[in-house]
């Protein structure tokens, strides 16, 4: 769920301990993550060392573990809103779709 107005990702629901609420704000609204990520590298590393130091986790996922633990910890995360569906590109077949093969 995002903020129209401020950019900012407010709940990150690709954790499986996050709910969605039932009612929105007029400023609040569903969105969902194409998967491009853009980040500053120092911060990034800073935040992933901490999700992994106070999680002890073998592996780490980007949607389901550092993003949610930005936000528990009132660190910003901003969105870019594409105003368009986004194509799956996640899978062999859908890059072959694409017109790509690696």
């Amino acid at each position: 769920m995002i903020d129209s107005e401020s950019f900012e990702l407010l709940i990150a629901a690709e954790d499986p301990e996050n709910e969605l609420p039932g009612q929105l704000s007029p400023r609040q609204r569903h969105a969902t993550s194409a998967g491009v990520v853009i980040v500053d590298t120092a911060r990034f590393k800073t935040i992933f060392e901490q999700v992994v130091a106070t999680r002890q986790l073998a592996t780490v996922d980007l949607h389901r573990q550092i993003i949610p633990w930005a936000l528990d910890h009132e660190i910003s995360v901003k969105i870019f809103d594409i105003c368009q569906p986004a194509h799956d590109l996640g899978t062999p077949e859908r890059l072959l779709a694409f017109g790509r093969n690696e």
